[in-house]
């Protein structure tokens, strides 16, 4: 979690050669975010659906080269995707507990997207 209550997911979209995957073969991405239940989250059906198939702008997450050297990221790591969730005002991370973020990447030609998956464990209240 970084500065008021905001996260900053970082991703990497490649093919099988290890090449960035141009922005312009992306169809669609859309966000999907959950609060799991506190007792047995992956059991149980999720406490609260905060958000559920939104669409995003694919050009305002995903570029064509892979960009190095952020603070954020540890050594040697490489995205060329990155969105912040005050972007968003509805993924918000207000309450304490564990939160399911996943963004479905459908690229053009393809029947079923890319689910990029992310957990965020929030301690503590806005």
């Amino acid at each position: 979690m970084s500065v008021r209550n905001n996260a900053v997911f970082y991703m990497r979209l490649s093919d099988a050669d290890k090449r960035p995957v141009n922005p312009e073969w992306i169809e669609c991405v859309s966000l999907r975010c959950l609060m799991m239940n506190p007792v047995s989250p992956h059991l149980h059906p999720p406490r609260k659906i905060l958000v559920d198939g939104q669409l995003l702008r694919t050009d305002d997450i995903f570029t064509r080269e892979f960009e190095t050297g952020n603070a954020a990221l540890p050594d040697g790591e490489t995205f060329n995707g990155s969105l912040c969730s005050s972007e968003i005002e509805t993924l918000r991370f207000d309450e304490p507990g564990l939160y399911h973020v996943s963004f479905g990447v459908k690229l053009f030609g393809h029947k079923t997207p890319v689910t990029l998956r992310y957990e965020i464990y929030c301690d503590r209240e806005a």
